[in-house]
């Protein structure tokens, strides 16, 4: 149902106008992949150019198995979104860039696209069970709020604070202030653990760096939520 809803939203979107597409990684990924499929079905050829990237990125390897998009190669996502005519962009670059120059030329290119007349810009979230999204994670440390949260930037690159556990510390993210471009989210949060942070996710009332996720609400519309939680 999910996948089928993503792929109608997606084809009404280019019968009217240019789409830039960003992905999540994690449980989503599958879910792209029937969409995708589904989208491929039901429109033969693009009615306008399609461009799709990520949310966020580890910061890794372009051809590390723990990169996003390596993720998303893996279970042939990118190679459906090429088959429809579609651009895949990457964050990684053979070009041996540290993570700051990564953010920077992402940022650049995130600009120039969104500068282009008439693109809709369409982001597919997740949300973690500690209320994460993106690679923006929860946290207290007061420079990484500054510096990620309260960013001017469309993409940033950190290495992650004391206080967060996760393996990947080396982060790249879309920021706030890219999230407040977007002309519409969907959030894809499915699972038990997910309960929590999608009550407060609807509530809406927690500090941002408690709950990154709630950035979302920042878009242009309205966020459409697909989970399988009663809330």
């Amino acid at each position: 149902m999910s996948a089928h809803f993503i792929a109608d939203f997606l084809a009404q979107q280019l019968r009217k106008h240019s789409v830039f597409l960003l992905l999540s990684g994690g449980s989503a990924i599958k879910v792209y992949k029937q969409a995708f499929e589904k989208l491929s079905q039901s429109i033969a050829d693009l009615n306008h150019p399609l461009t799709v990237s990520l949310f966020d990125e580890r910061y890794v390897p372009k051809d590390s198995a723990n990169s996003n998009e390596t993720q998303l190669r893996k279970v042939g996502v990118i190679d459906l979104i090429e088959q429809l005519g579609g651009s895949w962009v990457s964050y990684l670059s053979d070009q041996n860039l540290n993570g700051q120059e990564t953010a920077q030329e992402t940022n650049r290119w995130f600009s120039e696209m969104l500068a282009r007349k008439k693109t809709f810009l369409l982001i597919l979230a997740g949300i973690g069970g500690d209320g994460h999204t993106a690679g923006i994670l929860p946290t207290q440390d007061s420079a990484t709020i500054e510096k990620v949260h309260h960013s001017d930037k469309l993409i940033e690159y950190y290495e992650l604070p004391e206080d967060t556990d996760n393996p990947y510390r080396q982060r790249l993210t879309a920021t706030p202030k890219l999230i407040e471009q977007a002309d519409q989210v969907i959030v894809y949060a499915v699972g038990d653990d997910k309960k929590a942070a999608l009550t407060d996710f609807k509530a809406n009332q927690k500090p941002l760096n408690e709950r990154p996720s709630l950035a979302l609400h920042r878009s242009k519309s309205p966020v459409i939520l697909l989970t399988d939680q009663k809330l």
